[in-house]
């Protein structure tokens, strides 16, 4: 979890060595150990992250993310490249009830 209202998405090949690839937009610290972590994904999976709900579903690889209240906050398509698909969205500017 990056934060209360936020998560961080890693994707990386299983021959990646290091815990995560650089990049300037992350702070180089410790991270904590990932809430969801999996090498194949064959069904969906759903696990609460902070004050969040991440559903991780296969073929495509899809993120969704919902509120405490159940709705759509940001859905992640992935495709078989390794893009994001175009129609990814954004859905709301609130995470919560607040």
């Amino acid at each position: 979890m990056a934060g209360e209202r936020s998560i961080r998405v890693t994707l990386k090949p299983i021959s990646f060595e290091q815990e995560f690839p650089f990049t300037p937009a992350l702070a180089e610290r410790d991270y904590p150990a990932p809430i969801i972590s999996f090498r194949e994904l064959n069904r969906k999976m759903k696990q609460k992250v902070g004050s969040l709900f991440v559903e991780v579903r296969p073929n495509p690889l899809t993120v969704i993310v919902v509120n405490s209240e159940g709705k759509p906050v940001q859905e992640l398509t992935f495709m078989e490249d390794g893009n994001l698909d175009q129609s990814c969205r954004y859905i709301s500017g609130k995470t919560d009830s607040n």
